[in-house]
């Protein structure tokens, strides 16, 4: 079972959560998925974990800073969440700019 497909069964045995699976175009194969979890109302304020995972023959194409900016919108406007946080790995700069950027 290949990356991806693992993180959708991981998805799928949690409560709260919203994920989406990322496909390619040209052949619709399953390259990534990108999502809500942990979902949350503390104080009157909602919010959510945005999870991504993408597969390495498709990382440095823009692809996942296209998402997160499409993902983002959907969890503000139409989930109505108050805030949207994520976390990564100490080591994994690459998405940590691209956290940074969203």
């Amino acid at each position: 079972m290949d990356r991806q497909n693992r993180s959708l069964e991981v998805y799928k045995s949690q409560e709260n959560v919203s994920i989406y699976g990322l496909f390619n175009k040209e052949n619709n194969e399953l390259i990534g998925t990108c999502g809500f979890q942990c979902w949350s109302t503390e104080n009157q304020e909602t919010k959510a974990e945005i999870g991504f995972d993408l597969s390495p023959n498709y990382w440095g194409r823009g692809l996942m800073q296209e998402v997160l900016m499409k993902i983002t919108r959907i969890g503000f406007d139409f989930m109505k969440l108050d805030y949207i946080e994520s976390t990564t790995d100490v080591g994994n700069l690459q998405s940590q700019r691209l956290l940074k950027k969203r």
